[in-house]
């Protein structure tokens, strides 16, 4: 017998045919990412050293991170000026690395040539869609399509190649619509008339469900690094898990999401979960959108920016339940569709009285389509942080009514735990009191 005959063929007993059972070593555990990971601080230059924190940032590219995702995620809190630039000083000359290299110093600052007292985007809400993409994000490629099905034209998880069980995702929430309508993004769709909200197939990718709850909760985004597009991991974890499957890894191809989409999900996700500017105590020059869509600098002092955008303004509106579930990301039995069918399904309660547009799937041919909210606006599906009331929020026949609404909104005033009372006469309910005392002038001036 030769020596390649006699050796054991794998999965068979020696000396017989029987074949064996091939147990594979379990999963290891991920490493603890420990209190010393690195973060990298931008700060503004305008501020006292103490007060001037813009932008923290995980250093999970080679012990740093990449300069062209860091340098516009600072440019986008900046009202999108894309002429910024880094120092690793106040005062000191702009960083001579190219947009594919790796930002090593521990701190560096964002400054603005012609604006060195620059205002800052405090959130989304106040956030305008530029005008042009920064000429980084217009390099990696974005494939055509012919079809409107998400399934039939991604196929699998756009990150991990995934056939099950994979879901339609929203890359602008559908909790944004009104910030999509506002700065005309159905206009850049291939349909503009049938895609005046988010459920159209150029807003949509395919994604398995662990990673649809992850991009839901903003723990990444998808950026060009080297003209392809990369996910980048924006979070730091008890674990490792999460940069070392996923950070760097090159998606799947892009097919029909316009480059404007992914680029205002990636500024969602740096206003999500990176609002510090407002918290530190003292007060801030900020780029605030007025009632006509314009954006104005006015400067809040530091009870203004508490009332306006801490954390406590984000959870008045919020019962225990809600808060709860914010913290621990996306509840999505709150917006569970049921799949009737080949493909049909019905939306919640809770959805169908929140949009009274048709369904994506109409207008899609039945593409299973699982609805994302991230778990930093969990407060949307319940009650808006600022409710804008109407006279569709009272019955016809009513006369007077008195409610207590934190955190209510009125004539760009913020109301902290006041009771506001209404009167309606024929179709207009007008405010006649408010009965304690909201956010003085005293703490909103003009820059």
């Amino acid at each position: 017998m030769s020596s390649a005959q006699s050796q054991e063929q794998p999965g068979m007993c020696h000396g017989t045919s029987k074949p064996r059972l091939d147990i594979r070593p379990k999963v290891q555990h991920y490493r603890a990412a420990g209190p010393a990971l690195q973060q990298i601080q931008f700060l503004h230059p305008a501020y006292p050293d103490t007060e001037n924190l813009l932008l923290i940032l995980p250093a999970f590219d080679s012990g740093g991170i990449h300069h062209g995702t860091a340098r516009i995620a600072c440019a986008i809190l900046a009202n999108c000026h894309w002429d910024g630039y880094l120092s690793t000083s106040r005062h000191g000359p702009r960083i001579t690395l190219g947009m594919d290299e790796i930002l090593m110093n521990p701190t560096y600052y964002f400054r603005i040539d012609e604006d060195t007292d620059y205002a800052v985007t405090p959130s989304f809400e106040h956030f305008v869609f530029p005008p042009t993409l920064p000429d980084y994000w217009q390099n990696a490629p974005i494939n055509p399509t012919t079809t409107d099905r998400v399934h039939e034209r991604d196929q699998t998880c756009r990150i991990s190649c995934s056939t099950l069980p994979n879901e339609v995702a929203h890359v602008i929430p559908v909790t944004q619509e009104e910030w999509w309508r506002q700065n005309m993004m159905y206009m850049r769709t291939l349909r503009p008339d049938s895609s005046l909200d988010t459920n159209c197939a150029d807003n949509a990718i395919l994604l398995r469900r662990d990673l649809h709850f992850l991009w839901d909760s903003h723990k990444f985004a998808i950026v060009p690094k080297e003209e392809k597009w990369v996910v980048h991991i924006l979070n730091s974890q008890a674990t490792t898990e999460l940069q070392e499957r996923y950070h760097n890894i090159e998606t799947q191809p892009i097919i029909g999401v316009p480059a404007e989409f992914l680029f205002a999900r990636f500024a969602l996700a740096i206003f999500a979960g990176k609002g510090i500017f407002t918290k530190q105590g003292s007060s801030r020059k900020l780029n605030l959108k007025l009632s006509d869509g314009r954006l104005q600098p006015k400067v809040l002092s530091d009870k203004g920016c508490r009332l306006q955008f801490g954390s406590r303004s984000k959870s008045r509106s919020q019962s225990a339940t809600k808060r709860q579930r914010a913290a621990g990301g996306e509840d999505n039995n709150d917006w569970e569709q049921e799949i009737l069918g080949s493909g049909s399904w019905k939306l919640s309660k809770k959805r169908r009285r929140e949009s009274s547009s048709s369904s994506f799937d109409e207008r899609s041919s039945g593409d299973e389509y699982i609805d994302d909210s991230s778990s930093e606006e969990e407060e949307d599906r319940g009650r808006p942080r600022q409710r804008h009331y109407c006279a569709s929020d009272f019955g016809e026949k009513s006369t007077v009514s008195s409610v207590s609404v934190p955190g209510t909104c009125i004539n760009g005033a913020t109301i902290d735990a006041a009771s506001v009372e209404y009167s309606r006469k024929g179709s207009n309910a007008a405010v006649t009191t408010i009965t304690e005392k909201s956010c003085s002038k005293a703490d909103v001036t003009d820059a």
